[in-house]
C-alpha cells in the first residue's frame, strides 16, 4: 500500500515499508478515510482514519500541489 516517493532523501531503510503496514488493516477505519489521486492514478492527497484509538485518530498528507 505505501511506497516512500522521495527515495533519495528517505530517511528510512529498504523494506521498512513491512513494518509500518503491520496490522494497518486492522487499525484503519476504510470508510472514514479518503484518497484522490490525478489523471494519471497518482496520489494527490491522503486521509487516513485509525480506530485503534480513543478518540479515532485522523492523520492527512498532500502529496501534490495544484497547479495554478
Amino acid at each position: 500500500m505505501y511506497r516512500w516517493t522521495h527515495e533519495t532523501w528517505s530517511p528510512v531503510r529498504a523494506g521498512f515499508e513491512a513494518a509500518l503496514n503491520e496490522d494497518l488493516w486492522d487499525a484503519l477505519d476504510v470508510d472514514a478515510s479518503a484518497v484522490t489521486v490525478d489523471d494519471l492514478g497518482r496520489i494527490s492527497a491522503l486521509a487516513l482514519t485509525y480506530r485503534d484509538s480513543d478518540p479515532p485518530r485522523d492523520t492527512g498528507s498532500v502529496m501534490a500541489k495544484p497547479s495554478r
